[in-house]
């Protein structure tokens, strides 16, 4: 058998905070491609909610990486846990490793490339989704303030001072051979356009394919071809994500220009819909990401899916609790470093539990999904 029949393929999927890998990891996942497809997430925050997300896969394939950006804080938890997956007996075919949307891919493609994994592993692609909306608020965030302040001093701001997406957008763009750009059907052709040149500029190079709901064929991210990480930059930039409330000692030499916060709401306690809305729609908009499963007064047999991304919320009816599942939500937001205001935070949700017991609630219907928009966050 020759090395590269030993080593297993991996696809490293990444993009910002609510662009969607989780649901176009999915639509991998129920391919026709006979593959066994084992899925590493990182999450994000304490509470592990992207594990909880995916389907289709073995729970002895999927194995979660929370609370530490696989960047940075735990690379050695993802370097040990896939090695651990490739010797294994039942080894998987393919190996999808879904980063966290606060992490910088450069390392993840540098660790899969070290002398430790290559045995195991052959890089196959890196994957990045970028949200056509989110997108568009960043590239119309730098004209105004070249408008504001001329092109020579946006540029210096932008190298100097970059804004926690910024930078992270790009480099994550900058590191993948496909650029999916995902939700197109939330812009205009004219603003659409605008999001394409600047892709363009900033990744000449990639592969792209425009889609909505993570749908891509999957020859263009299963069995592409050995990725070459001579293309990684080396000025890349790292991010590193800490818990509200939570001091950390650990340091590094990363680039701390780039921080974020994560807060974990949990409770046994049904969440009554008008308030939860309310508290929603109103989160500051240092909040950037919010995600987790609902559990409603309204309508207590099924697990409800929660998605906050920029100005847009989704509240998803999903499957029914398991007969052993403790019903509950698991809500987890990320925002920016000093944004995330944890004791506000859990007031706000806890005010908006149902008062009256479950059994005195009426079991109401609801539509399979619900969509709002969150006040004093700016339109594209």
């Amino acid at each position: 058998m020759t090395e590269k029949k030993k080593s297993i393929p991996v696809t490293i999927l990444t993009g910002f905070l609510g662009a969607g890998k989780t649901t176009l990891l999915n639509h991998l996942l129920h391919g026709e491609h006979g593959l066994r497809v084992a899925v590493m997430v990182n999450d994000f925050g304490a509470v592990s909610i992207d594990s909880q997300l995916i389907v289709g896969v073995k729970d002895e394939d999927t194995v979660n990486l929370s609370n530490g950006c696989i960047c940075c804080t735990i690379r050695g938890d993802l370097l040990n846990a896939a090695v651990q997956l490739a010797t294994r007996p039942d080894r998987p075919d393919f190996l999808i490793v879904e980063a966290s949307g606060v992490a910088d891919p450069v390392s993840i493609v540098t660790t899969f490339a070290s002398e430790l994994a290559r045995p195991h592993f052959l890089l196959d692609s890196v994957l990045t989704v970028v949200d056509a909306e989110q997108a568009l608020e960043h590239i119309l965030s730098r004209e105004a303030t070249r408008k504001k302040f001329g092109a020579k001093i946006e540029d210096f701001l932008y190298t100097f001072f970059p804004s926690k997406q910024a930078e992270l957008y790009e480099n994550q763009i900058r590191t993948a051979d496909l650029v999916v750009l995902n939700k197109t059907d939330l812009l205009d052709a004219d603003s659409l356009n605008v999001v394409r040149d600047w892709l363009q500029d900033i990744h000449s190079n990639a592969r792209r394919f425009e889609t909505t709901f993570g749908r891509i064929p999957l020859e263009l991210a299963i069995g592409v071809g050995r990725f070459d990480p001579a293309q990684i930059k080396s000025e890349a930039r790292d991010v590193h994500v800490h818990e509200a409330g939570v001091e950390s000692d650990h340091h590094h030499e990363h680039d701390h220009s780039l921080v974020f916060e994560t807060f974990s709401f949990t409770s046994s306690q049904p969440f009554d819909l008008k308030k939860l809305r309310q508290a929603l729609i109103t989160l500051p908009p240092s909040i950037y990401r919010a995600k987790g499963m609902v559990y409603l007064a309204e309508y207590p047999d099924k697990r409800d899916v929660l998605h906050v991304a920029g100005r847009r919320i989704r509240l998803t009816v999903g499957d029914a609790w398991g007969e052993k599942e403790s019903k509950r939500s698991q809500i987890v937001m990320i925002g920016s470093h000093g944004g995330v205001d944890a004791a506000e935070l859990e007031t706000r949700f806890t005010s908006a539990l149902a008062v009256d017991s479950i059994s005195q609630t009426e079991s109401k219907p609801l539509a399979s999904l619900l969509e709002w928009l969150r006040t004093g966050i700016s339109s594209s």
